[in-house]
């Protein structure tokens, strides 16, 4: 990575048969856009924070830097601020990047969007001489309620499977199987009684982990939907009195952490809007705000 980034001489490594100036040397004078920037190792991240501090790169090998003028766009689907806390991502990297940030919306969080794109998809796929397709009405139904985790990508596979699977001019549901295997897991989830919301509050009370363990980590793996977390923040609320502050401790939350708890619930809008405080008398349940 580092050779590809920021260029080697000749001779500086095996099979390094010729020198090679790098990205950001190719790139003089225009931009460099680095995708998921949050998988560079930590020295390929003290070589990018150079570029970005002094404006200079060392090629492998090489003795001295050269000057270069790049403007940086970067890119990632991590949580840099937790990558940070944890030791995985440098500070002063990330306070260099995070300038201008374009937070870019999932799919599921663009309303029907996925039909402008699976319509458009299909229109190129007919344009070889094929017979042109379309969605059946039962599947748009049903994709409508899908939650795309692998966005525009997965809306692609979807649509690229049905076209070629189907054998008449509707594309029905029963042709999405194979491209859809996050729906069964989904809907399994959904047949689980969320009485495992107090299951959870329970353990992170009792120590056996916290709120970054057992809800965060299988939230951002997908293993836990955005109305379950829901369920367990409106169960601790319920047990805190409502008190966001007071739910820190029995989430194992440290007080270090509260902002970062605060960003992560309102970026995924995992707060619940009503939750019933127990052993307070009110006829209806309360807003917490």
């Amino acid at each position: 990575m580092a050779s590809e980034l920021f260029g080697h001489v000749k001779g500086s490594f095996t099979g390094a048969v010729n020198d090679h100036s790098g990205v950001f040397q190719d790139a003089n004078g225009g931009t460099v856009f680095l995708d998921e920037v949050g998988e560079l190792s930590h020295a390929a991240q003290t070589m990018l924070l150079r570029v970005l501090s002094d404006g200079e790169v060392v090629p492998l090998g090489a003795t001295r830097p050269r000057r270069v003028n790049v403007r940086v766009i970067a890119a990632t689907n991590r949580d840099l601020a937790a990558m940070v806390q944890q030791g995985k991502f440098r500070e002063d990297l990330y306070f260099r990047l995070h300038r201008l940030k374009v937070h870019v919306p999932a799919l599921r969080e663009r309303g029907r969007d996925w039909e402008l794109i699976a319509d458009y998809l299909l229109d190129n796929l007919a344009r070889n001489g094929t017979a042109p397709k379309r969605l059946a009405r039962d599947a748009v139904a049903h994709l409508r309620g899908y939650a795309w985790p692998g966005n525009v990508r997965e809306v692609r596979g979807c649509v690229e499977t049905g076209f070629y699977m189907s054998r008449g001019s509707e594309i029905e549901l029963c042709d999405l199987a194979d491209a859809l295997e996050e729906t069964a897991r989904l809907q399994q989830w959904s047949k689980i009684p969320f009485a495992a919301a107090a299951d959870c509050c329970d353990r992170m009370q009792a120590g056996e982990g916290d709120f970054w363990t057992v809800v965060y980590e299988p939230f951002m793996a997908r293993d836990l939907n955005r109305a379950q977390v829901r369920d367990i923040i409106a169960e601790g609320l319920a047990r805190s009195g409502g008190s966001y502050k007071r739910l820190l401790p029995a989430f194992g939350i440290a007080e270090a952490d509260y902002l970062r708890f605060m960003d992560f619930l309102r970026h995924h809008r995992l707060k619940p809007e009503r939750v019933p405080l127990r052993g307070v008398s009110r006829p209806d349940p309360v807003a917490v705000r």
